[in-house]
């Protein structure tokens, strides 16, 4: 693997902001035995006499570990620094620096409704899939990444994913994956399973993937999502951190079979580091392309500024990588909120985060908060919902191929967007001159657009018989659609509207169509003609169907 060099023009950047940057700490990507004594060799050729006074950790106690943080004396840090960086032995190497979340702004309480539902068009979504497993059974686990989360609040009822692998309490690694007791994900503040309560991680968290259906408060976009939780500071190297703990839990589901880890594919993340660019940080863009070869879909959060990015920086927003999604911020009116960054090149498309009802602290219970920081887990939800329809030849290729299907749904979901607009001075402009697909969210038409690029998908949707109706004196079948699972009751009449046949069969996930053997039952009912127009009939619960069909006897 190529170094990759750092080159500051300070034309471009300006000095004050190398406030952000941690400067005697370093995070390297190293994949030989034994760094310790590698720096310690190191360190005996620096000319500063405080230069041997250096602690290194690796990201995990993973025993197969690449990432590692480095501390040094700041005396030391500039030669530090311009050895490692002449070090072949250094994949990559990169400053730590502070983040900032893409705070929430607080606005009218009154506005209180989940507005951008109806524009995303999550209520057709709906009707197709509501969320849950995949068409084999399997989880799908969104990851998000946050200051801390409420999880005790009473819209996150049954949304954590629970680490199969792991024994909690008991202080053991118990799937060897690095981290004790990370039965529902892990804090990387305090190094331990256990998770606490903050105010923005968990607006953010109910945006995405609040429970749905269960007559309290509100819906996140996938009704049963399985979240993992990271708990992340705001510094660079616990972020990466979290970032490495995703792609090994995936890793680890891949590797066992779907025994242990996670399935994982999509991590959302709302803050950053403001006017940097991803350049300086080759490590943490490195992890969206390793994340994303194992089928996962990242979204990132643009600043909450009037900024291009792609002349003033910001991370992980232009992050070089194909994994990214990254998002800005979009009102009622359609329109980009000028307060939300941008960037032709950077900043992929649009996302309702403005006036957004989500879950908030144990008082509030639910406030209105704006900002990209809801966009993204929104996307995030989106992109779990994705997963969740009844597509075998998606499903097949994602998990033959899931790098390759990751970058195609991604495609899909920028390509099925609405155009929508932003404002320049007193005129309004099409979204596209300042975002790479010019496109607001549209989960409906996704799932239009996977139908068209599987054409197995099964679009559900209110009952509905969706195929004419085969028929002879052995048997009768016909294609249909629903959004329930309960069993189907059959029946059949003349056009008098007498019952001529009954029946009731389960449904059964993954089959769109219905074949009921009658042999001879029809031919040898009185009420039957040789030739004549019989209707059949179908009941799920409280939901009623039907479809007439001229029958020919074959006698």
């Amino acid at each position: 693997m190529m170094k990759r060099f750092v080159l500051l023009s300070f034309l471009l950047i300006p000095v004050f902001l190398s406030a952000q940057l941690i400067n005697n700490e370093f995070v390297l990507e190293y994949h030989q035995k034994d760094i310790q004594q590698h720096l310690q060799n190191l360190s005996g050729k620096l000319s500063s006499r405080k230069a041997s006074a250096f602690e290194v950790k690796a990201f995990s106690n993973h025993p197969k570990n690449e990432y590692y943080t480095l501390k040094v004396d700041i005396d030391a840090s500039e030669e530090w620094y311009k050895t490692l960086v002449r070090d072949k032995n250094i994949i990559n190497i990169e400053r730590a620096a502070i983040t900032k979340n893409r705070n929430t702004r607080p606005n009218d309480p009154q506005l209180a409704s989940q507005w951008y539902l109806e524009t995303i068009k999550a209520f057709d979504a709906w009707s197709i899939t509501k969320g849950g497993p995949d068409l084999n059974g399997k989880e799908i686990v969104i990851a998000i990444l946050d200051d801390g989360f409420l999880t005790s609040h009473e819209d996150f009822s049954d949304i954590f994913y629970t680490n199969p692998g792991e024994i909690p309490g008991d202080g053991i690694d118990n799937d060897a994956n690095g981290f004790i007791d990370d039965v529902n994900g892990f804090n990387f503040d305090t190094n331990t399973g256990t998770i606490t309560a903050e105010t923005h991680g968990t607006q953010v968290l109910g945006a995405g993937a609040a429970k749905g259906n269960n007559g309290r408060g509100i819906s996140g976009i996938n009704w049963n999502a399985k979240v993992i939780l990271c708990q992340v500071p705001l510094k660079t190297t616990e972020v990466q951190k979290a970032y490495d703990y995703v792609f090994k839990m995936k890793s680890l589901y891949l590797d066992s079979g779907g025994t242990k880890g996670a399935n994982i594919v999509t991590v959302s993340y709302s803050a950053g580091v403001a006017e940097r660019f991803g350049s300086e940080f080759p490590v943490w863009c490195s992890l969206y392309d390793k994340m994303g070869a194992k089928g996962i879909l990242s979204v990132g959060a643009s600043p909450n500024s009037n900024d291009n990015i792609d002349i003033v920086g910001d991370v992980p927003s232009t992050c070089e990588s194909k994994y990214l999604i990254v998002v800005t911020n979009s009102d009622d009116n359609d329109i980009k909120v000028r307060e939300a960054g941008f960037g032709p090149k950077h900043v992929d498309m649009a996302v309702p985060g403005e006036d957004i009802l989500t879950t908030n602290d144990a008082i509030s219970k639910y406030s209105l908060v704006s900002g990209t920081s809801l966009s993204a887990p929104i996307l995030a939800g989106a992109i779990s919902l994705l997963h969740s329809m009844e597509c075998a030849s998606f499903t097949e290729d994602y998990t033959n191929n899931p790098g390759n299907t990751t970058l195609m749904l991604k495609d899909i979901i920028l390509n099925s967007g609405d155009p929508i607009s932003y404002r320049s001075g007193s005129q309004i402009k099409p979204l596209s001159e300042i975002t790479v697909s010019g496109n607001r969210l549209n989960i409906h038409n996704a799932m239009i657009e996977m139908t068209k690029v599987y054409n197995d998908c099964i679009i559900k949707g209110p009952l509905e018989i969706t195929s004419p109706v085969s028929f002879n004196n052995e048997s009768f079948s016909f294609k249909y659609k629903t959004d329930s699972e309960e069993n189907l009751k059959i029946f059949i009449f003349d056009v008098l509207g007498r019952l001529l046949f009954r029946t009731e069969v389960p449904f059964i996930k993954g089959q769109p169509f219905i074949n009921v053997e009658v042999p001879n039952l029809l031919s040898e009912n009185s009420k039957v003609n040789q030739h004549q127009i019989l209707f059949v009939g179908l009941i799920q619960g409280k939901q009623k169907t039907g479809k007439g069909f001229f029958y020919t006897s074959s006698k």
